[in-house]
């Protein structure tokens, strides 16, 4: 009986609610975080679980990056990010970068295909 209640157990610790003693500005893993490194582009704010994305863009998080895509049908509805043309794919905006197109100021290079804003 006791073996049994130890997984129910586990269960409720780890959906206990948050507290909101937590003052860390660090995040891992896809933990929420608003902090912001540089100046973040009106175009492809960051997001998170507090910054939600205005209208229809959707909010791209990976880890210790974000953005907020903006709708789209074509690659002409897309703005720019510092002069870099923005992508239509699957219907939102992204921004493509690699070795030899880097992200502007707090904006990352992820996995060497989109412009994400560092937190």
């Amino acid at each position: 009986m006791r073996a049994a209640l130890l997984p129910l157990l586990a269960v409720i610790l780890a959906c206990k609610p948050d507290s909101g003693d937590d003052t860390g500005g660090s995040s891992t893993g896809n933990e929420c975080s608003d902090e912001q490194i540089g100046d973040p582009d009106p175009n492809y704010p960051p997001c998170s679980c507090d910054l939600a994305c205005e209208g229809t863009s959707q909010c791209r998080f990976t880890g210790e990056s974000s953005i907020c895509q903006p709708q789209c049908t074509d690659d002409t509805d897309c703005p720019a990010l510092a002069g870099i043309s923005g992508k239509c794919n699957g219907g939102y905006c992204y921004v493509p970068c690699n070795a030899q197109t880097a992200c502007p100021s707090g904006y990352a290079c992820l996995e060497n295909i989109e412009c994400q804003a560092e937190r």
